[in-house]
This record gives structure tokens, C-alpha cells and sequence, in this order.
């Protein structure tokens, strides 16, 4: 199987993460997306998520349950590290799996500190990587990761200038968000901010 790991605060999951999901399983012609929502990035250890391990967990799940090529991991939630390292993730999906073939979905925006990520050489001799556009980052493999770029592919997508930065700013203000996520995940929200 084709299997692609797309890891993330999901904070809220909104629809830019959904058509960058159905894009890559397209373009890949793989057979599931594992959506992995992360307890703490190294990148965001200071930064508290709007919304629970709990509930972005049961966002996601709320934003996938009908599409039959996405599941979703609690793998990096209940984990008992406190940080969510990517190479622990790839070790234990590539250790339960190891007749798949897997892939990890990645914004244009982490390509170029990737190798700054822990282990990262570990990562990219276990998946390629599959990089979706991000407005503003280039779509070119960067030097650092040079003697990798046959393990890189870039996705030829329409840039999605959505972001869960924005969603949760607009949450806090009482604006509106429905269109921004699914349904289910709206109307989920709004029952915590009424």
C-alpha cells in the first residue's frame, strides 16, 4: 500500500488541509492519507493550541469520516513524550508496516528548516517527501537538502492561502468561520463558543 502520513497541529483542521490531502492521494495514486494530529511541535513548544489534544483529535475525525481514504492516528497524542518528533512517528508506522510504502505531506513552509527537524536524514531514507505549496515559499529543494531531492517530489496544486493561525484569530474576534472548515468541525466549534 501507499500510505501518506500528514502530521499537524490541526488547530482547528480546515478545508485547505482536506483538498491538500485529496491532491496528494490523487497525484500519488496512494491508497490512504493518515492524518496525525501532534500533542507539542518542537516549533510551537511555547505556543498553547486554541483547542485540547481531545478536541483537535475529534476535529479531525469529525473532518474525515467520510471519505474512506482518510483515517485519522492518535499516535503523537498519546504518546507519553512531551514533544511530537516526526522521526518517532515514521520509525513506529514504518516499524508496523513495513510492506507499505509511505510518504510525508509537508507544507512548502517546513521544506526549507527540514533540516533543522530531528534526525531528519532518518526521515527522508524512511518516506519521501511530498511538499505542498505555501504562499511565499519557494518550490525548489533547498541546499541543505540537496543530496536528498530524489526523495522529494512537489505537488503542482493550487495555492490555498488558508491558514489555522487566521481561523483561530477570527475565532477568538466572534467572526465567522464556516467556510473555512467543514461543516461538521463549524458547527462543533461554534457549540464550544457559544
Amino acid at each position: 500500500m501507499k500510505v501518506i502520513l500528514f502530521g499537524g497541529t490541526f488547530d482547528p483542521p480546515h478545508i485547505g488541509h482536506l483538498v491538500v490531502a485529496e491532491l496528494s492521494l490523487e497525484y500519488l495514486k496512494a491508497d490512504k492519507v493518515i492524518f496525525i494530529p501532534s500533542k507539542v511541535s518542537p516549533f510551537k513548544a511555547n505556543t498553547k493550541p486554541l483547542f485540547s489534544n481531545e478536541e483537535r483529535l475529534e476535529m479531525v475525525r469529525l473532518s474525515i469520516q467520510d471519505n474512506e481514504n482518510f483515517e485519522v492516528s492518535n499516535f503523537e497524542i498519546m504518546s507519553n513524550k512531551e514533544v511530537s518528533y516526526t522521526y518517532l512517528t515514521i520509525q513506529h508506522f514504518t516499524n508496523e508496516y513495513p510492506k507499505d510504502e509511505f510518504f510525508l505531506l509537508i507544507g512548502g513552509d517546513n521544506l526549507k528548516d527540514f533540516h533543522k527537524w530531528r534526525n531528519y536524514e532518518f526521515i527522508l531514507t524512511k518516506v519521501k517527501l511530498v511538499v505542498y505549496p505555501r504562499f511565499g515559499y519557494t518550490t525548489k529543494v533547498p541546499k541543505s537538502l540537496e543530496e536528498f531531492k530524489d526523495r522529494i517530489l512537489f505537488l503542482n496544486t493550487p495555492l490555498i492561502d488558508i491558514s489555522s493561525t487566521s481561523i483561530r484569530e477570527r475565532i477568538i474576534q466572534g467572526k465567522d468561520v464556516r467556510y473555512f472548515l467543514h461543516h461538521k468541525v463549524y458547527e462543533y466549534i461554534k457549540g464550544k463558543f457559544r
